[in-house]
């Protein structure tokens, strides 16, 4: 059987978790994070109960998704988010959004 473990860059580790608290700290959670390794391959984490699964990670993320909480008339709603990188702005913007109450 063929071993298909990758091996995991450890300073990326703790750029990831500096994300999820400065997405933590705007008030939303992040449910899972896309990022292109190559042209050909897009792989997917997602944090389950605060934990991370990495298998393997590179700095190339090319989309993330949130889910946060607030209230509207009176009663809870949750929005659920999708982030895309936007290269003439340089930065991730809102490509879709969902409500739910």
């Amino acid at each position: 059987m063929k071993n298909t473990n990758k091996i995991i860059n450890v300073r990326w580790i703790e750029w990831i978790v500096e994300f999820y608290q400065e997405r933590e700290e705007l008030g939303e959670k992040v449910q899972h994070i896309t990022y292109k390794e190559d042209e050909d391959k897009t792989e997917r984490f997602s944090f389950h109960s605060g934990k991370l699964t990495l298998t393997p990670f590179t700095s190339n993320i090319s989309t993330f998704s949130t889910i946060s909480t607030g209230e509207f008339e009176g009663e809870e709603v949750e929005v659920r988010k999708t982030y895309v990188f936007d290269e003439d702005k340089a930065d991730f913007v809102v490509s879709h959004r969902h409500i739910s109450f």
